[in-house]
This record gives structure tokens, C-alpha cells and sequence, in this order.
């Protein structure tokens, strides 16, 4: 047993360590968060329009899980705000990780769509301090289509959209940590850059993120 959780840590630890040294520019991850909402879509998960219409923000994330049962976890991704009328903001990058996405054994890579839906839950993403969630950390599993067209909405700050079946429980979220990387925003947009400046609407997005934008106002 003493083995097995020691391999699986190991795997664990390499595959946390690829994924930040593939998703190191703001230009790949909004390739990865692009990707990761067309598969969403393709599998026919992909989240209401109405539901990102009336958000605060939304927030793409790949992370790579890893342990036996209980594990740790690491991803990073882009955040965007919702300006209103179809207009989201530019990209800004952080990571995530620290508490266990779910029960596995070994190590995978998951991707989520995090949907903000008050600015108290967009602040969580966009914070210069890390931030951590804690054990009842107002999250849940996204509506769909049927739902979200009955009104019958949960009444949680975030809704999370996932690529597996299964893969996020809402107390799951609790011991996460979020926080924003500057570093890679200031390489995107210039080393004075804040991101409340990136999130304002004011900033020229890299042109790839029109792809992006295209995604999240398609009507899916």
C-alpha cells in the first residue's frame, strides 16, 4: 500500500509539473480554455448561454490530479469578465490548486469551466492574495440546458462545468486555492499591467481570444 500511494505521488507530482511547464504563456492557455469549451460543446455539456449572459465572469482551467483517494492538484487557466451585452474582457491567467478535485487513484487531467456568478465569486479569481476555499465553499455542479430554460437554478455563487462525468462534488472544492499570476499577464501585456486593468475592458485582448469570445456568445 505504502508503495502504491508512493508511485501514485510521483505520477502525481510529473504530471502537475508538465502541465505548468506546457500552460507557462497567456497565448496557451486561452488555446487550452478554446479547446476546452469546444469539448464541452462536442459532448454536448456545454454551459447554457443564458447562464454565462447573466454572469459576473467565467474561468477556464485545466488541472492535473493526482493521489490515492486523496490527492492534490494543479492547474492554471484564464478568467474573463463579463462586460455585458456579449462584450467579455481580455484574459487574465492564474492558477489553481491544492485540495483534491475528486476521489482517483493515479494521476489525470481535467478540465473545468467555472461559472462566476456574482462579483464576490469573480473577486475570488481576480485577487492578488491567493485566496483559499473553504469546506463550504458556495459551489456546485452547473445547470443544463433544461434546467437553466425552466429557471430552476441553484442558488450558488459558482456552477461548475466539467469534461468528466462525475469529476467535481461541491464540498471537493473546499481547500482549494486560487490566485492570480502576474508574471504572466505583465509578459502578455506589459509589465505595468493590473488586472483590474485587464478585467476593465479597456485592454486589447491577444487576437486569439476572438475565438474565444465567438465560443461563449454562440448560443450553445
Amino acid at each position: 500500500m505504502k508503495l502504491i500511494r508512493l508511485i501514485t505521488c510521483i505520477l502525481a507530482s510529473a504530471l502537475c509539473a508538465s502541465l505548468a511547464r506546457a500552460e507557462d504563456s497567456l497565448g496557451e492557455r486561452i488555446q487550452t480554455a478554446i479547446e476546452i469549451v469546444q469539448t464541452l460543446n462536442a459532448e454536448g455539456k456545454s454551459v447554457p448561454q443564458s447562464i454565462l449572459n447573466d454572469a459576473s465572469g467565467v474561468a477556464i482551467v485545466k488541472i492535473a490530479r493526482g493521489g490515492f483517494v486523496i490527492g492534490g492538484s494543479h492547474g492554471n487557466g484564464v478568467v474573463l469578465k463579463n462586460l455585458g451585452d456579449g462584450n467579455w474582457s481580455a484574459p487574465a491567467a492564474f492558477e489553481m490548486g491544492g485540495g483534491s478535485f475528486g476521489a482517483q487513484i493515479g494521476g489525470d487531467v481535467v478540465d473545468y469551466v467555472f461559472v462566476l456568478n456574482n462579483d464576490l465569486a469573480l473577486e475570488m479569481f481576480t485577487s492578488l492574495d491567493q485566496v483559499k476555499f473553504d469546506a463550504g465553499a458556495s459551489a456546485t455542479a452547473g445547470p443544463d440546458h433544461a434546467a437553466a430554460n425552466k429557471k430552476d437554478l441553484p442558488g450558488k455563487s459558482i456552477y461548475v462545468y466539467s469534461t468528466t462525468d462525475g469529476a467535481f462534488a461541491g464540498a471537493t472544492v473546499g481547500g482549494s486555492f486560487v490566485e492570480v499570476e502576474p508574471k504572466v499577464n505583465q509578459a502578455a501585456y506589459g509589465e505595468s499591467i493590473t488586472t483590474a486593468e485587464i478585467l476593465s475592458g479597456k485592454v486589447e485582448a491577444p487576437a486569439s481570444t476572438e475565438k474565444l469570445y465567438s465560443l461563449l456568445n454562440s448560443g450553445e
